[in-house]
């Protein structure tokens, strides 16, 4: 029996190759739906060669049935806060499963999964969809809930809320005020601006050890906003989330060397920052984090300006993560770039083919 199981194996590993090439073929129907006959038959080794390069680029119920598996320990080790990473990003491409499965969790009082619901929802409300008005809403009370019992990054992330919510997304629904006039309901979700609860907010977050409320105090004191900068203050705080191995910090470090905010300008120290960054980047985060690389090595932001390198890097994120990457990073890339430049990027990418 063990043989014919391993022989249809093959021969579905067969049909696999020969199908790949048509226009219909869809990698989840072949090697998800075997990774699921391999789970019902216990066969874990299976199971956890066909899943993970799924999840790797963002196929939605990949990352949903492995996060299933992390959360209940069956094939691997048991592990709550891969669980929620996985589930997380299935939910930001509203798999509907995985949202339930954090609602489910959220009105159990999780803590934290109160925090990464409310986030799925503040998601919905930049997409600036009129269906989800009421998005907004039910994120605050997810984050005040979350805050109550001292979840520290939903108490960054309700202090950016109370700072007038996102002011990207502010600026971007004042431009669809001139063609769309519903939007304009838009703007009454967001809070009037609330600065100095932001700023004792986030401080509270910062003391109970947030990295992205150390990034966020630190860009505060960077601007100033209504405030005098205090640029010292900004470097430490971007210079402690950096040591601690914050992606994001480590960037804007190297932004904080480069142009000598808070400190004299060291484009060794810049340079060393944020080579630490992109190999964190290019080795086990999302599609934003390569995205923004992508974007720095473009505007050189924290690093000299490199158009090759930006252009190969967006390649990878394309090949990476196709269902969520668009073309008008490309786009912007090659109307500054030369053909030579272009094909240079081309040919390393490429090189990586050749030695994988």
């Amino acid at each position: 029996m063990g043989r014919l199981r391993d022989l249809r194996d093959v021969v579905l590993e067969i049909l696999e190759s020969l199908l790949r090439y048509l226009p219909f073929y869809s990698t989840w129907i072949w090697k998800g739906r075997r990774g699921l006959d391999a789970l019902r038959r216990d066969n874990c080794e299976v199971v956890l060669r066909l899943w993970p390069p799924l999840a790797f680029v963002s196929d939605p119920e990949a990352n949903y049935q492995l996060g299933l598996l992390y959360a209940s320990g069956r094939c691997v080790d048991q592990d709550m806060a891969k669980a929620e990473e996985l589930m997380l990003k299935a939910a930001s491409w509203e798999h509907r499963a995985a949202i339930g499965w954090f609602k489910c969790r959220a009105s159990a009082g999780d803590a934290n999964a109160q925090f990464l619901l409310a986030q799925l929802e503040f998601y919905g409300l930049t997409r600036l969809s009129i269906f989800r008005l009421r998005s907004a809403r039910r994120a605050e009370q997810l984050l005040q809930s979350a805050c109550k019992q001292g979840h520290a990054d939903a108490l960054a992330l309700w202090g950016l809320w109370n700072f007038g919510g996102y002011e990207q997304h502010r600026r971007r629904l004042a431009r669809f005020l001139l063609n769309r006039r519903w939007s304009a309901r838009l703007i009454f979700l967001l809070p009037p601006m609330n600065q100095a609860k932001a700023m004792s907010l986030l401080e509270e977050s910062v003391r109970l050890g947030s990295l992205s409320g150390m990034i966020c105090l630190a860009e505060f004191y960077e601007k100033g906003f209504d405030l005098p900068p205090n640029p010292a203050k900004a470097f430490h705080l971007m210079k402690e989330a950096a040591q601690r191995g914050d992606a994001y910090a480590q960037l804007g470090l190297a932004q904080y060397y480069w142009d000598g905010v808070g400190t004299e300008v060291d484009r060794e120290q810049a340079r060393r920052w944020f080579d630490a960054a992109k190999a964190k980047i290019t080795k086990d985060m999302g599609c934003n984090a390569h995205r923004h690389l992508v974007w720095r090595l473009m505007e050189g932001v924290g690093c000299e300006p490199d158009l090759v390198q930006a252009y190969y890097w967006a390649l990878v994120t394309e090949r990476r993560f196709p269902r969520q990457v668009t073309q008008s990073d490309k786009r912007k890339l090659r109307k500054k770039m030369t053909k030579e430049q272009i094909r240079e990027a081309e040919r390393l990418l490429e090189r990586d083919d050749l030695a994988a």
